[in-house]
């Protein structure tokens, strides 16, 4: 496809009079079927008011859809002084993309609808916006993650084909300088353009996949149960409630309140330890017992006193001969033991 490749001098001196600026060289103008490309190519910008006279200047010449693009020369204070971006472009390999911070000349060119690119070597540095933000915490999200995500709430967003006003910084995709020539001798950044686009594409899905996992963490707290704050050390402990005192109905107050039995009067007989002694019959009935042997709710009535034992009644001196000689001698040896013994 036949091209016209001129040299233009700069427009604005038939326009206002005046040379242009010292050590600018004239402009590349390359006229094609479908485009007017204006190429500038100077080693400094000039000011910002001369920028957007010469912008004038060559729509007015080339008509309003002429292309006009300054071509820098990589200034290596500018591209150290913000660092690179790592980005993965849909359908792309990982790449890194060298930031940088615009000056108010080149600011000019992108208001005036410009280009600004760099050149370094055979390569070429087409920018576009890069906006740095902070998510904020919608309702239903958690974005304070404790793991590799803990920089997730950091992100940003990209502005193109030409940088917004208010871009935070500018990130720089790397072309070679026969992709923007290609074969056809026109400039076209239509590679440059995709790149851009996909990374808007991945921008898309990066912010859904950051806020559904912000949703995932604020739902797993709101599922764990918050453990109760730990007490103060200082705080003293409740008191303890005192032991409840025993009843009298209990048994064991029944056995605390049970007398002892009287010691027997001095002097009175006490029985054999063969001999049973007699207990006088009452009328009243026995204390009732609970199943396991121990008396019921009310405490047992004490035992009765003993009435002293009174001495037998004298036996005959003689017992009937009827009675057989051997258990007669027993009989009497017992009496006399029996009737010594009192009279002692």
């Amino acid at each position: 496809m036949p091209v016209d490749l001129v040299l233009d001098l700069a427009p604005e001196v038939e326009d206002e009079g005046t040379p242009p600026p010292a050590g600018q060289p004239a402009a590349i103008v390359v006229r094609g079927a479908e485009q007017t490309v204006v190429v500038e190519h100077v080693r400094t910008l000039p000011g910002a008011d001369r920028i957007r006279a010469r912008q004038r200047a060559v729509r007015a010449q080339f008509g309003p859809g002429a292309a006009h693009v300054w071509f820098l020369a990589k200034d290596p204070m500018q591209f150290a002084r913000c660092g690179t971006l790592q980005v993965k472009p849909r359908g792309r390999d990982k790449a890194v993309h060298t930031t940088i911070a615009p000056t108010a000349e080149q600011l000019a060119v992108i208001a005036a609808s410009g280009g600004v690119y760099w050149l370094d070597g055979q390569q070429v540095h087409v920018p576009y916006g890069v906006h740095d933000f902070v998510h904020r915490s919608e309702k239903g999200e958690d974005w304070d993650f404790r793991d590799w995500r803990r920089d997730w709430p950091k992100d940003w967003r990209i502005s193109h084909p030409l940088p917004a006003p208010d871009a935070t910084r500018w990130g720089l995709v790397p072309l070679s300088l026969h992709q923007l020539t290609g074969t056809k001798a026109t400039f076209s950044l239509r590679e440059a353009h995709e790149v851009m686009q996909a990374l808007e594409d991945v921008q898309r899905a990066r912010w859904r996949r950051r806020h559904a996992d912000a949703r995932e963490l604020h739902a797993s707290r709101q599922a764990r149960p918050t453990p109760p704050p730990p007490a103060p050390a200082s705080a003293p402990s409740p008191p303890r409630p005192a032991a409840p005192q025993a009843r009298s109905g209990t048994p064991e107050a029944a056995q605390r309140e049970k007398p002892s039995p009287p010691q027997p009067p001095t002097g009175v007989g006490v029985p054999s330890a063969g001999t049973r002694p007699t207990v006088p019959q009452t009328d009243s009935a026995p204390p009732s017992v609970g199943h396991d042997g121990q008396p019921g709710g009310l405490a047992p009535p004490p035992l009765p006193r003993h009435p002293p034992l009174s001495p037998p009644p004298p036996l005959p001196a003689a017992l009937p001969d009827r009675a057989e000689p051997g258990r007669r001698r027993g009989l009497r040896m017992v009496l006399r033991q029996l009737l010594r013994g009192k009279q002692e």
